[in-house]
């Protein structure tokens, strides 16, 4: 990243356990509770799938409180299908997410719907080839 766009920090909040583990430079800190740093992305890979509805709105509120209008919002998650029958990976993951965390996959309506409740929009998905797909938006001035 730091080639692209000249001066940029490659980085972001991190458990505290885990910042001395990494190549890039991360501040300790939990997404609930601690100010978000700025950033023109933010990439939430593989963290909505752990949490129930109600977390997931707290935790998209303080991203899209931290957001300015034109930044990104990355997700990385296993897309169920729209009829929640197909996808058989998808779905034995959104059963082990139940059991084990309360929180489960969705499918792509399900995150354009809560993406669009926090003002992001121009939603873009990439099927990545693995059991992962990409979601990308954009926050949207209000």
């Amino acid at each position: 990243m730091r080639v692209a766009v000249p001066g940029s920090v490659r980085g972001g909040l991190l458990l505290p356990y885990l910042t001395d583990v990494s190549p890039f430079v991360f501040k300790p800190g939990d997404f609930f509770r601690d100010p978000l740093p700025s950033a023109e992305l933010y990439v939430l890979c593989r963290i909505l799938h752990d949490w129930p509805d109600d977390k997931v709105h707290k935790l998209l509120s303080r991203v899209a409180e931290s957001c300015k209008p034109g930044a990104g919002l990355l997700l990385v998650e296993t897309l169920l299908d729209e009829e929640k029958r197909v996808a058989q990976h998808a779905l034995m993951q959104s059963l082990n997410m139940l059991v084990q965390t309360e929180g489960k996959e969705r499918s792509l309506g399900e995150y354009q719907c809560l993406l669009k409740l926090h003002g992001f929009h121009q939603v873009q998905v990439v099927h990545l080839g693995g059991v992962l797909d990409a979601i990308l938006a954009t926050k949207v001035a209000p």
